[in-house]
């Protein structure tokens, strides 16, 4: 599904130049935007050599968190395209609406991030929590891939070519020879190479039983053929059958009898496959949320800082928290220039991702 990118821009601005309502005249201005009031908890400082070491640490960290956030939307949209044939839920209007119901509601999460600990230390929880994040999501999506790849293979088994059909679907058990001595295999050939095939095949190893060949099925490309041969000779036989183009098939006696029949398997990867599905449909939501709000405390440490680096002490700020379609960034962040931005300064609205404003703001993509 194709939704539009969003990013998250906080900004930080001193409170004694500004009055509350200016995030209410700041909404109103920057209309392509969700403009909540995002309060700064009470920070640790630190020294300035300390506060700027921090803040080339948030640059690397908020790229990373980038492609975490990134990482975890795209596993919650592949998670609900495969949902969405049962239901006409979109996701990435279902992304959308949660993602905006996020930010409205962020609050600083002092139980997770206490502000009691060094700036340094809780930079690192943060990222912790984020890495957490990546780690739970691979693992599921990991087995969420394995398991429909799996029912697919099945389903391919069952519907597919000769080439790649379970050979169970064709071969009865009357057919299969299988003692200490002898052994049953099953050959895929061309079409246009049967010929050749019932030439050749008695004489491609030493012990191959005469006259054991049985068509098992046709189709337009491939025609299934049985043989028997003794089970020392299975090695040169393979060889054989890879030298003359035909196909040996994966299938022995001992996989068929214990893995049953090709319904019932396909039956079975495909309840693996949903469970799977259930149960990442179920901490999708808290996924998104977890790594949402992680960005967030990000972008508001790094606003912090930033402030303080460029207002000094003391740090007291009106945190704007904002959302907005990445397209739409430059025009709000120019809504921003010219409403906090020092009026002495020469602004060119044309770099203004370029680092060059000059009030404090950072802004952290999402998807």
């Amino acid at each position: 599904m194709k939704s539009d990118h969003q990013t998250l821009i906080q900004i930080a601005i001193p409170a004694e130049t500004y009055p509350r309502s200016c995030v209410q005249t700041f909404e109103d201005a920057a209309s392509s935007a969700l403009v909540v009031e995002n309060p700064f908890p009470m920070l640790p400082l630190g020294t300035i050599d300390s506060l700027m070491a921090i803040n080339d640490q948030l640059r690397t960290t908020m790229a990373t968190s980038e492609g975490i956030v990134r990482s975890v939307i795209g596993a919650a949209m592949e998670i609900l395209e495969r949902a969405q044939q049962h239901s006409n839920v979109s996701p990435s209007a279902y992304v959308g609406e949660l993602v905006t119901k996020i930010v409205r509601e962020f609050t600083w999460d002092e139980a997770k991030f206490p502000t009691r600990f060094s700036m340094d230390r809780i930079v690192a929880m943060v990222t912790q929590r984020l890495s957490t994040i990546d780690a739970d999501v691979s693992s599921v999506m990991k087995r969420f891939a394995q398991a429909f790849a799996e029912s697919a293979q099945v389903q391919k088994e069952t519907h597919g070519s000769l080439q790649v059909q379970a050979v169970d679907n064709h071969i009865a058990t009357a057919q299969i020879v299988s003692t200490d001595w002898l052994t049953t295999r099953v050959v895929a050939v061309p079409r246009g190479l049967v010929s050749e095939w019932k030439k050749t095949y008695e004489t491609m190893a030493e012990y191959v039983v005469p006259r054991s060949d049985l068509c098992l099925a046709k189709d337009k490309e491939y025609e299934l053929h049985r043989v028997v041969l003794f089970t020392k000779s299975v090695d040169d036989f393979t060889r054989a059958i890879r030298e003359y183009k035909f196909i040996m098939r994966s299938w022995t006696p001992e996989t068929a009898m214990s893995a049953g029949g090709p319904e019932a398997r396909l039956a079975a990867t495909l309840d693996i496959a949903e469970d799977i599905h259930a149960e990442a449909a179920e901490l999708m939501p808290g996924w998104i949320e977890e790594a949402i709000t992680a960005a967030i405390h990000l972008a508001t440490l790094a606003a912090f800082v930033e402030g303080v680096l460029r207002h000094g002490t003391p740090p007291i700020f009106i945190g704007i928290l904002a959302l907005c379609p990445t397209k739409k960034v430059t025009s709000v962040l120019t809504v921003a220039e010219r409403m906090f931005g020092d009026k002495k300064s020469v602004y060119d609205g044309a770099k203004v991702l370029d680092g060059l404003l000059s009030f404090a703001e950072v802004h952290h993509a999402l998807f």
